[in-house]
């Protein structure tokens, strides 16, 4: 549902692609192959004061540039 969610907020792009859940195995193979990995999280999200930032880590990582918000723990 969320990649739906996400899908049509952003149509008009047709450059950007919103993928489903996939193997842990597969999830470096899709870091490397995107242009640019996305972290997103703002004063909204219930939990941004206690998220922890180890997805950025991840991407990092990856060696593909990573954008995101400097809010959160």
């Amino acid at each position: 549902d969320e990649v739906q969610l996400w899908k049509e907020r952003y149509k008009r792009y047709d450059k950007i692609t919103f993928i489903s859940q996939v193997k842990h195995d597969q999830v470096p193979l899709y870091q490397k192959a995107a242009d640019l990995l996305y972290h997103g999280i703002s004063r909204e999200t219930p939990t941004w004061w206690c998220c922890s930032p180890l997805k950025i880590f991840e991407y990092m990582a990856s060696g593909v540039p990573v954008i995101s918000t400097r809010i959160g723990s």
